[in-house]
């Protein structure tokens, strides 16, 4: 909270100078009434007339200039405190601790920053009000009882009892806003999943799941919105009948009194009253502003208390030596690290931010013990850990699916809580995630990671990590553009280049990752000789692998088991104990022979390089993201038709408007029948007047309750339609447009344009409504007044409308551009937490906030200009104020003018200014905010979904496939209609029951072939027939619920164990726990508390990346398809694990078509056939001996390219198959 009231503490001159302006302009508000009475009171043509006639006039300008200068400075300190706190959350985010991030997945820090954020900027333009609006309703108060006598002070006695009423209703509202925003955070949290996980759900065909979760979520949220806006409507339909129950009682009691009924009497009071109306109609936005300001303020201040990796133990102490006396790079004795929480509260990606440039010492905790306050029994742990390792070594760190060696990485670079034991590093950190995370920039940028270019270590980097050809192929070279996450690259290129980000970083500790499991044996072969032996040889390199003839080129080997270092030593050391890393050897493992050794050399030279110098090519990026979409000119009316269409029926929302005409016109013959009063039209008769008065007060109140409750449902309906039809219409869009726009951009619409539709377009249509219907009968009672007012208000509203003109169209031009640098910004957050653990690992926590900055600095300029319009667009409205009652009151001088009617005309006019100046900036504002309508109707209109446009698609029954026979025919596929294809040709037929790998080198198409099989890429040319069905004619959610897959990137949803597996409810718990047997998963589902129920974090990050697999796994099997796809499902897993999955797909799918994808030949020798793809074409299918006999087989060579005696071992695996 400190850091808060700093940010207030900074901008406390210009908040001051706010209100002194604010409480300048209440001054000028309460002398206009006074020259008011002066003025009605004053003999005609006399120049005591003319001077209150000229205090009327600068109280007008004084009031216009006061107000203006105070709403510029409130609207830019809001914009600065809503820069400042987005800026905070987002320095926050990036050093929270493991339990900060459990407890503030990414999901909900975004929408932190989109509508928190944004509620206290609205909060802050508002300041001024919620602490001078009382003051100035006090002091007018006053003023009619000054006025009015006892009369005033009874109509103030019931304006008080209502207000405290109001007050005390809206006071309830701060439950509801609570509840509506922890909605809002779950719903943005989850579309966040969904958008990022979005191959995963089409692939399962969860699309409704998910649409039934969100849109249930959704109904939630909304339904605390219902109550907000009841709270709101009884509020606003409190304040807006408390002055005309004020008239009635005022005047009732002043006429009871003995009183005469004189217009200066009566019409200085009501344009009292018509002044308090200002403040009391504001006062439902402004309350709820303050409520829901409050609410965000709290949310904001409890994440900024939250921990920080340093609260939470770690203590970084900067040593310049990097010797520091010794020849260690990592120590760490008797140490005890843990994942803070429970299962599903989610693992952290947890990094240190303050790796220096230059050599240091990072001590993460020196015999502290750490107290945890919650439960964490079940949380995984790496006990007692003693590891040495030497400068400039090679550690090899192996051990079964979730033993911990992925942890023992990300505990030295500060992900898990410390509790026990010393932990130091010496020097810098290069990290390479397991998962590879990659920035929406180009190549090169990805792998310099803000350091400066140095084209000969560049060069090196890239030919080490066998990127030379992957560049080639690109159109720019490296300065192709790569698509957030990387979309363009295959897994094994993301994989190298993230590599190459930790080679070329120059730091002084690797710690890699797997970085060898998502790459082609000869390509895997190459990075260890020639990066990891080669280039790295002076490096101090742990290397986390599954592939374990790696083991014996290692200095120190750790063994985990169950997170304990169960054996550790060289290699030699570990083969003579005989224990379990000998077993492993003996079973998985060898040491190559002499041969091999020689075979690896010739190999090592056949390797594409891509020489000294990189080829020169075009700086330009490929353009693969497509730039938001932005309209020009005024907002169509056809966006305002759509909005109300979804509310649910135009002819209501017409209907709507009727009443609001009638209201008006009820409130303005209110005011009429005080003059009829006045001037007894009806006879003399006072109670006659009263008991009409009451009649017309009744009538205004029950109509503007009713408008206050139907406008807000009907905005509801509206908002809820909106969701569904926008969130429809993403689930069901191509997979091309979620790798051609951002996620980030994606969720904005979800969270930022949903707290448009929700929050402000209902206050806006109202306030709209009421202040132009207000307008309407001002100018009306002012003609009806002084027909020569006619010719003024003939002669200043064509110049009004053309400023009005001007003023829009620059705003909502400026709005849409505010929105489109929005995205960039919430893009670049969003991208941030995915890669925390990287940022940090690479000291890079500073450089992303200062681009933080600047994309927060981008964004901020169209607001600044938007402040600077709405000021220049105020002094003009206000001149014309000023001006229009001047001539008022000079006209009624001049021309003597009826006071009854001159009264009850500038008592309105006094008014004007308030209408004309808010009404231009809610005209304005609507329009402009109208711009989140119409970027979701584009979503919902524009965006066309998969499959065949007017394709008639054919049932099938819920027994196909029967069979599983896959046919192939000249089957061409693009993924972009200006693209060469990815697929040419391909024609294979793939008998029932068949067993197909697929091989080939990165790039040939592999994938391709699953996304063609569901799909997820329409044909170019040519068709896929699954047992004699043509899959294009097919509806999409049937095709892909009857196909399993098990996909390259194991994605978990934020759920159970449960919603993971089986999110449709169709399995029994009998069903499921025999397929997580058949995974190996039962015994460590059953450990958990709550068993098939635990929670899965989001992303499944509270479970290895290896048990994620194995999950997917599960999920295939219950599908029960004669069809199963893979796709790299064993790249992230130890030999052990896939020999057992293997086991497992031919023991359950022993009668299913299976198509895998691996780079692992072993896993592939003894299927029926192998499809091997070279640059989109197929090259050769047949059975794996034959294939491997053949000497000019591609296949072959690529089993040789594997070594001498491991090639060996392949080819008596085909022939023994």
């Amino acid at each position: 909270m400190g850091s808060i009231k700093g940010i207030f503490y900074s901008e406390r001159k210009k908040i001051i100078l706010a209100f002194l302006l604010h409480a300048l302009l209440v001054f000028a508000q309460l002398c206009a009434p006074i020259f008011l009475s002066g003025l009605l009171n004053a003999p005609l043509r006399s120049s005591e007339a003319y001077g209150n006639m000229v205090g009327l006039f600068l109280c007008q300008l004084v009031q216009g200039l006061s107000w203006n200068n105070s709403q510029y400075i409130s609207r830019g300190v809001a914009m600065s405190v809503k820069a400042a706190l987005i800026s905070m959350v987002y320095k926050k985010a990036l050093k929270l601790g493991t339990k900060g991030r459990m407890k503030y997945p990414s999901g909900v820090i975004m929408n932190l920053i989109a509508s928190d954020c944004a509620v206290l900027e609205s909060t802050f333009q508002f300041l001024s009000d919620v602490f001078i609006m009382p003051f100035e309703i006090i002091s007018l108060s006053i003023l009619i009882i000054i006025y009015a006598g006892p009369a005033g002070a009874a109509g103030l006695a019931f304006m008080i009892l209502m207000s405290a009423i109001a007050i005390r209703i809206s006071a309830t509202a701060i439950k509801f806003e609570r509840k509506a925003l922890a909605a809002t955070d779950e719903r943005v949290k989850v579309t966040g999943e969904v958008v990022n996980g979005i191959k995963i759900v089409k692939f399962f065909a969860w699309e409704t799941s998910f649409f039934k979760r969100l849109t249930g979520i959704r109904d939630k949220e909304l339904q605390q919105h219902i109550y907000l806006r009841m709270i709101g409507a009884s509020f606003s339909a409190i304040m807006n009948i408390v002055p005309s129950f004020v008239n009635v009682i005022t005047f009732s009691v002043y006429r009871s009194l003995g009183n005469a009924v004189t217009a200066a009497a009566i019409f200085s009071t009501l344009s009292i009253v018509n002044l308090i109306k200002l403040p009391i109609a504001v006062a439902p936005m402004v309350v709820q502003m303050m409520f829901g300001g409050l609410v965000s303020l709290e949310r904001l201040a409890q994440f900024l208390a939250v921990e920080d990796l340093e609260d939470e133990g770690l203590v970084v102490e900067t040593n310049s030596d990097q010797d520091a006396g010794n020849d260690l790079a990592v120590v760490v004795e008797g140490a005890t690290f843990q994942w803070a929480g429970v299962l599903g509260e989610g693992l952290s990606n947890k990094t240190s931010d303050e790796k220096k440039q230059t050599a240091s010492s990072v001590t993460l905790v020196e015999g502290e013990e750490l107290e945890l306050r919650e439960k964490q029994s079940d949380a995984f742990k790496l006990n007692g850990i003693d590891l040495k390792v030497k400068k400039g070594s090679l550690t090899v760190v192996v051990g079964k699916v979730g033993s911990g060696k992925s942890s023992l990485i990300q505990a030295l670079i500060g992900d898990m809580i410390q509790l026990n034991g010393t932990a130091k590093t010496f020097g810098r950190i290069g990290y390479s995630p397991q998962a590879a995370w990659l920035q929406n920039s180009s190549l090169r940028s990805n792998v310099l990671f803000g350091c400066t270019f140095d084209e000969k270590r560049y060069n090196q980097v890239i030919q080490c990590c066998s990127l030379g050809k992957d560049l080639q192929l690109l159109s720019h070279g490296d300065m192709s553009e790569i698509g957030e996450k990387g979309v363009t690259l295959s897994g094994g290129q993301a994989a190298r280049v993230n590599l190459a980000r930790a080679i070329y970083s120059n730091a002084d500790i690797l710690l890699l990752d797997d970085p060898l499991a998502a790459v082609d044996s000869h390509v895997g072969r190459h990075i260890l000789e020639e990066c990891i032996l080669g280039y790295c040889r002076d490096k101090t390199v742990i290397l986390v692998t599954h592939q374990l003839h790696i083991a014996h080129h290692a200095d120190h080997i750790v063994v985990l088991e169950n997170g304990v270092i169960s054996e550790q030593g060289s290699y030699n050391e570990l083969i003579a104990a005989q224990g379990g890393f000998n077993a492993l050897m003996q079973e998985h493992g060898r040491k190559p022979s002499d041969e091999e050794a020689e075979e690896a050399e010739k190999t090592k030279k056949a390797v594409v390089a891509v020489g000294e110098t990189l080829k020169e090519g075009d700086t330009k990026g490929d353009d693969l993201m497509e730039d938001e979409e932005r309209k020009t000119g005024s907002v169509s009316l056809q966006y305002f038709l759509f909005y109300f269409r979804n509310s649910g029926s135009l002819a209501y929302v017409g209907f709507l408007l009727g009443v609001f005409v009638i209201w008006q016109a009820v409130c303005v013959f209110s005011n009429f029948w005080l003059t009829f009063w006045v001037s007894y039209r009806f006879g003399d008769v006072d109670s006659f007047y009263m008991i009409g008065l009451l009649l017309i007060a009744l009538v205004q109140s029950a109509l503007i309750a009713y408008l206050t409750v139907a406008l807000a449902f009907t905005c509801i309906n509206a908002g809820r339609n909106l969701h569904n039809k926008a969130l429809s219409s993403i689930l069901r869009v191509p997979m091309l447009f979620f790798e051609t726009n951002p996620s980030g951009r994606i969720i904005s619409r979800f969270s930022r344009d949903f707290t448009e539709t929700d929050r402000m377009l209902p206050r806006l249509f109202q306030s709209v409504t009421e202040m132009a219907l207000n307008l309407t009968g001002t100018f009306l009672l002012i003609i009806y007044a002084s027909p020569w007012m006619l010719i003024v208000i003939a002669a200043i509203i064509p110049v009004y409308l053309y400023i009005l003109k001007l003023y829009r169209s620059s705003l909502r031009e400026l709005k849409r551009i505010e929105a489109l640098e929005r995205s960039p910004l919430y893009s670049q957050i969003s991208e941030s937490f995915a890669g925390m653990s990287t940022i940090r690992a690479f000291g890079a926590t500073e450089k992303f906030i200062l681009s933080q900055e600047v994309l927060q600095d981008r964004a901020n300029r169209p607001t600044y200009i938007i402040t600077c319009l709405d000021a220049w667009v105020a002094t003009r409205a206000e001149s014309f104020v000023a001006c229009l009652i001047g001539m008022m009151a000079l006209l009624g001088v001049v021309l003597a003018i009826d006071t009854a009617l001159l009264g009850l005309a500038l008592s309105y006019c006094l008014t004007l200014m308030f209408l004309l100046n808010f009404g231009m900036r809610n005209i304005a504002d609507l329009e402009a905010r109208m711009n989140s309508v119409e970027r979701l109707a584009h979503y919902i209109t524009d965006l066309k979904p998969e499959g065949k446009p007017d394709a008639v698609t054919l049932p099938v029954s819920k027994a196909w496939p029967s069979d599983g026979a896959v046919k192939f025919k000249n089957l061409s596929i693009k993924y972009r209609p200006e693209l060469e294809p990815v697929l040419h040709n391909l024609t294979v037929d793939i008998p029932a029951g068949s067993k197909v790998g697929v091989v080939g080198r990165t790039g040939a198409g592999k994938s391709t072939i699953i996304s063609a099989i569901f799909r997820l890429v329409e044909f170019h040319e040519g068709t896929i027939e699954v047992d004699g069905v043509d899959i294009s004619s097919l509806d999409l959610t049937e095709l892909r619920s009857h196909l399993a897959i098990i996909p390259q990137a194991p994605i978990l949803f934020d759920g159970t164990i449960r919603s993971n597996l089986d999110p449709f409810g169709n399995h029994t718990d009998e069903e499921l726990w025999t397929v997580l047997d058949r995974c190996s998963l039962k015994d460590f589902v059953s450990a958990l508390g709550t068993k098939l129920d635990a929670p899965v974090a989001e992303g499944g990050s509270n479970l290895s990346i290896g048990q994620r697999q194995l999950l997917c796994l599960g999920r295939a099997m219950l599908v029960k398809s004669k069809i199963l796809l893979i796709d790299e499902a064993t790249a992230s897993v130890d030999l052990e694990t896939d020999m057992y999955i293997q086991k497992v797909l031919r023991e359950e799918f022993s009668d299913c078509t299976i198509l895998c994808i691996a780079h692992r030949l072993n896993t592939l020798m003894d299927y029926d056939r192998i499809l091997v793809l070279e640059s989109g074409k197929l090259m050769e299918f047949d059975s794996p001996i034959v294939l491997a006999n053949r000497p000019s087989s591609l296949f072959s060579a690529l089993i040789d390219e594997t070594g001498a005696s491991n090639a060996q071992i392949l080819r008596k695996m085909a022939a023994a198959a």
